[in-house]
């Protein structure tokens, strides 16, 4: 799959990401989750350093020196060295991630597509023999502000669902839930609305 499967252009400022699989480890969505993976005394030093940029760019540690696995899209990304920006790393060997789309936005995509520095060739590994663990997530029923996420009560609302269309959730919770907040429709896509 290549970044052009899950994003479509709709013009120079919108794009559509559509969304062609299930998160592959919902029990790390959330970052907590995330940052506690990385709690390892035998992890290599910089993921122990970087661990809450790791965290924050979607990746959690397997507990195994320095692996560490993308929640929404599964790819693995190992030996990491000292400049590494973990967001380009994950952006430039796993285009296809639509966390990055919606976290960092297309143009940041091809940004690091293009000054790509990141050699994937033995950095990458796959996670298919990991256990995936699914979780269940609690919606809030209470009506809410207009402009508030309905998952979290915090952020924004920014993300529009496709196919229902249904706008409630903020960028940080879109990653994490794989129906529709409002009527449970499995999500094929989603858009970011710039409200002005």
């Amino acid at each position: 799959m290549t970044s052009m499967d899950c994003v479509k252009t709709l013009d120079k400022m919108t794009y559509v990401i559509e969304k062609k699989f299930t998160i592959s480890f919902p029990k790390y969505s959330q970052l907590s989750d995330r940052l506690n993976s990385f709690n390892n005394e035998t992890l290599r030093d910089y993921v122990k350093e970087n661990k809450q940029t790791l965290a924050e760019a979607g990746f959690f540690s397997n507990g195994k020196e320095d692996d560490t696995i993308c929640y929404y899209c599964g790819g693995g990304i190992r030996d990491w060295v000292e400049d590494d920006d973990p967001w380009e790393v994950h952006a430039s060997c796993f285009t296809y991630c639509p966390f990055i789309y919606v976290m960092k936005g297309k143009e940041y995509v091809d940004k690091c597509l293009s000054s790509m520095k990141v050699s994937s060739t033995g950095r990458l590994h796959k996670c298919d023999q990991y256990e995936k663990q699914f979780i269940e997530h609690e919606f809030r029923g209470e009506e809410e502000d207009i402009q508030s996420c309905v998952v979290c009560l915090v952020g924004k609302r920014e993300i529009l669902f496709l196919p229902c269309k249904h706008f409630g959730t903020c960028t940080n919770c879109s990653v994490r839930v794989e129906k529709c907040v409002t009527c449970r429709t499995s999500i094929t896509g989603m858009l970011k609305i710039y409200l002005v």
